[in-house]
C-alpha cells in the first residue's frame, strides 16, 4: 500500500481534499507531508497500512481528524501540491528546450535495458548455439548494469526507500 491508495478511504470519511491531493499527482509527495500530521491524531504510526486501517476501524474518529487536518493545513498542503506540479512542468519545459541531450538520455538509458536484456537472454544464447561464439557478457555485468541505470532513471527514489528503512 502506498499513500495514493489512501485516496478513497479519505474521501470516505469525508476527506476530499485530503482524498484529492493524495490521489493526484502530487500525491507521494503529499502523502509524506501529512502522513505524520494524520497519524498522530488517529493515534496510529505514520504509514498507509495503519492510518487505513485507522479510518476503517472507526471512521467516525478518522472523519473528526481529517476534518480537523485540512482546516488546519489545507491551504498549505494545496500550495504545495500546486508547487510539486509547476517545478515538473518547469522541469519538462527546460528539458524539451534543451533539445533531445535534455531528455533523451531518459529514454536511450530507459530502452537500453530491454535490448540488452534481449541481446543478453536470446539473441546471444542462439548465436552462441549455432555458431559456438560467445557474444554475451557475465549475467551478473547485466544485472548490475540494469540496476545502476533503473536507479538513476528512477531519480534514485527506489533506491532511497530501500536504504531509507
Amino acid at each position: 500500500m502506498d499513500w495514493t491508495d489512501l485516496a478513497g478511504p479519505l474521501a470516505k470519511v469525508g476527506g476530499s481534499l485530503l482524498g484529492g491531493l493524495v490521489g493526484g499527482p502530487a500525491g507521494a509527495a503529499i502523502g509524506e507531508r501529512i502522513g505524520g500530521a494524520l497519524g498522530g491524531a488517529l493515534g496510529v504510526p505514520a504509514t498507509p497500512e495503519a492510518i487505513g486501517a485507522a479510518i476503517d476501524e472507526n471512521p467516525n474518529a478518522a472523519a473528526q481528524a481529517v476534518q480537523h487536518i485540512e482546516q488546519q493545513y489545507g491551504p498549505e498542503l494545496i500550495a504545495y501540491a500546486h508547487a510539486q506540479i509547476a517545478f515538473a512542468t518547469q522541469l519538462a519545459r527546460d528539458e524539451k528546450t534543451e533539445g533531445w541531450t535534455g531528455y533523451g538520455w531518459r529514454r536511450l538509458a530507459g530502452w537500453s535495458v530491454p535490448v540488452l536484456g534481449i541481446w543478453q537472454l536470446l539473441i546471444g544464447p542462439i548465436i552462441n548455439a549455432v555458431t559456438g561464439e560467445t557474444v554475451t557478457t557475465d549475467f551478473s555485468a547485466f544485472v548490475a548494469y540494469a540496476g545502476i541505470v533503473t536507479t538513476f532513471l528512477m531519480g534514485g527514489h527506489t533506491l532511497k526507500s530501500i536504504l531509507g528503512k
